[in-house]
């Protein structure tokens, strides 16, 4: 891997740290208070998840461990707010959009926005930028990093979908569980057989001999990232189907350069 990617891929992992693991008044919600609706498209129909976002800077502000930044999209303005990081007024802008939350409230800034799109590779005047943010809830990356891979970051990119939207009924058996249920027990789980169904949102072939597949059912908490679930699996399933996993749960699964999964359902099968 060389230097340039190796600062992207840091830049981009760092941002999950403010969403998963820090205590921050700017933390995804509403402007009652509540946890925002975490929605793959805004009304204008024009920005989903996943995709890449480009734009001149009007403005920006740091707030807690985020840099909010207002983009001139071309013809629209929006907001982005991305891991704490340098970004200046004129600069040209690119992200990878992950969330967009709807009806939000900025605590630090004292500010509601109509919404806020949540980013992750950030580019600025055609280079990667690396966070302010420190990964101090991460381990650090190994000193030989992996091979560099054309897949890499969609394996291990944030989760995908919309969440509101997603209700699937929760498998049976002895060992069933919904996605919210194998993330609050977890440590009771771990290494043992597990059973979900869910949704498959995104496949990604390939990588590290696997498949990896996020799967969402609508239980679980987008802000704390327990709503999206991560399976390997050498088998693959059509993205938009519902389907039951079996799998072995791994949990703080750490695999390098960054990489630590909370739980990850492994040597998964499935079927309908």
């Amino acid at each position: 891997m060389n230097k340039k990617r190796l600062q992207h891929l840091l830049g981009s992992l760092a941002f999950v740290l403010p969403i998963t693991a820090c205590t921050n008044d700017d933390l995804p919600q509403d402007a009652n208070g509540m946890a925002a609706t975490a929605v793959s498209q805004p009304a204008s129909g024009a920005i989903k998840v996943g995709d890449t976002i480009s734009g001149k800077v009007l403005e920006s502000a740091d707030a807690g461990t985020y840099t909010y930044v207002h983009l001139d999209l071309g013809g629209s303005e929006t907001w982005i707010a991305v891991a704490k990081a340098d970004v200046a007024t004129g600069a040209d802008v690119s992200v990878l959009v992950n969330m967009v939350m709807a009806d939000f409230h900025s605590k630090t800034l004292e500010r509601d926005f109509d919404e806020v799109i949540f980013a992750t590779e950030l580019m600025v005047d055609g280079e990667p930028v690396v966070a302010a943010q420190p990964m101090t809830a991460m381990a650090a990356p190994p000193k030989t990093a992996p091979p560099a891979n054309p897949h890499t970051q969609q394996m291990a990119a944030q989760p995908t979908g919309t969440f509101s939207s997603i209700v699937v009924e929760k498998a049976s058996g002895e060992n069933a569980y919904s996605i919210g249920e194998i993330f609050e027990n977890k440590a009771k789980l771990a290494g043992k057989p597990v059973t979900v169904r869910g949704k498959v949102l995104k496949v990604t072939a390939n990588v590290m001999g696997v498949n990896w597949i996020h799967m969402q059912d609508g239980t679980g908490d987008p802000t704390k990232n327990t709503h999206d679930l991560v399976v390997t699996s050498a088998s693959i399933p059509e993205t938009n189907q519902v389907v039951t996993v079996e799998g072995i749960l791994a949990t703080d699964k750490n695999l390098g350069a960054g990489y630590i999964y909370s739980v990850l359902i492994e040597q998964a099968s499935f079927s309908e």
